[in-house]
């Protein structure tokens, strides 16, 4: 498993314009987090944060996508190896890390409050987890179906329009649908089931770069890139 997140972060530099990726890969998560902070004292149920955090992975995953696209690695022994198990662990383990973050934010922002938004918190939380795993069926979708990977965010951009609107004082949208769900009265719990749908994210990724693997990859989206490379 360390293997190969040394493989996939270690052939990144090799990928072209890897240095842009990178930027997006640090500025997205940023502004996420930026975004969740901020919330703290505006209304913490807000998802926006959970979607760019989510971008993170989605640049890294190109990034690998387009150096498997090389010839060198189309010949290689390696290619299966870097194109499932290595793609997967990199996207992951970054996602959980950005999953982990959100939820430590979320927590200040319910222990700020005195706990008195604890199902608004917790439901930010869950519907942010959520996000992830529309993230994961959108990055192994586009790169091989492109009209059918656009289709996947109709769902993702709904989710993140309408998971949760107004002041503290007023929620709106799947937030506050998603405040019946018992089992949001307890951050904990919430945080516990949200972290297995992450954690079971990952094995849906992995599960999907395994099931597609046969299927080449739409080289036109990665042509611009490899042309200026």
């Amino acid at each position: 498993m360390i293997k190969d997140i040394k493989l996939g972060f270690g052939l990144i530099r090799f990928a072209p314009k890897y240095k842009t990726n990178i930027a997006f890969c640090i500025i997205f998560p940023v502004i996420g987090l930026i975004y969740e902070i901020m919330n703290i004292f505006g209304n913490p149920g807000f998802t926006l944060g959970g979607y760019f955090v989510a971008l993170a992975p989605i640049y890294l995953v190109q990034i690998l996508y387009s150096i498997g696209l090389s010839g060198m690695v189309q010949s290689s022994s390696a290619k299966r190896k870097l194109m499932t198990s290595s793609v997967s662990m990199v996207y992951s383990s970054v996602m959980i890390l950005g999953f982990l973050l959100i939820a430590g934010i979320k927590a200040f922002a319910g222990y700020y409050h005195n706990w008195e938004n604890v199902r608004t918190v917790s439901t930010g939380l869950l519907l942010s987890s959520l996000i992830m795993v529309f993230s994961t069926f959108y990055v192994q979708v586009v790169y091989r179906w492109i009209v059918a990977g656009y289709l996947i965010l109709i769902p993702m951009v709904m989710l993140l329009v309408f998971g949760g609107v107004g002041s503290q004082d007023r929620v709106t949208g799947l937030i506050k649908i998603a405040q019946m769900i018992p089992f949001t009265g307890n951050y904990v719990l919430t945080f516990l089931i949200s972290l297995v749908i992450v954690i079971a994210n990952a094995f849906l990724f992995y599960g999907l770069s395994v099931a597609f693997y046969r299927k080449p990859l739409a080289s036109r989206l990665f042509k611009r890139m490899l042309e200026r490379a």
